[in-house]
């Protein structure tokens, strides 16, 4: 569970940081 949720919000903040730079 606890490594779903880090991998979630790795999956997150990449999709945030590249809508950034975008």
């Amino acid at each position: 569970m606890e490594m779903k949720a880090r991998e979630f919000m790795a999956t997150l903040s990449s999709l945030f940081l590249s809508s950034l730079l975008s």
